[in-house]
């Protein structure tokens, strides 16, 4: 085998992986400055966080925030529902909301 088409070879791939490792990181970073912003507004707002999800896969990274009926205030005519689902706890119909802000998922849940 010619080394030299072979180092060549080695080399351009190395350059792909290379660039894919940037795209990534890249990617990766927006996703958490998106993430921190939408947080960091909600607190601002008073709006409790109960959990962030930021795992590859998802139509869009998910944050969980505490009932509030502040949450209409604050998203206005953007919230919609998401579904309902019985709670066998609770022993009571319970209604998803979802709002998207910063390119982020932002759901609740409220009692019938």
């Amino acid at each position: 085998m010619n080394t030299a088409v072979s180092s060549a070879r080695h080399h351009s791939e190395w350059r792909v992986s290379e660039a894919a490792r940037s795209a990534a990181i890249l990617d990766i970073d927006a996703h958490i400055d998106n993430l921190k912003a939408c947080v960091h507004w909600l607190i601002a707002n008073g709006i409790g966080i109960i959990a962030a999800d930021l795992r590859r896969g998802r139509f869009k990274p998910r944050i969980t925030v505490a009932a509030s009926p502040y949450l209409h205030v604050l998203l206005k005519d953007d919230a919609s529902g998401a579904g309902q689902h019985w709670d066998p706890l609770l022993g009571r119909i319970v209604y998803d909301w979802v709002v998207v802000r910063y390119q982020r998922e932002i759901r609740w849940e409220e009692l019938s």
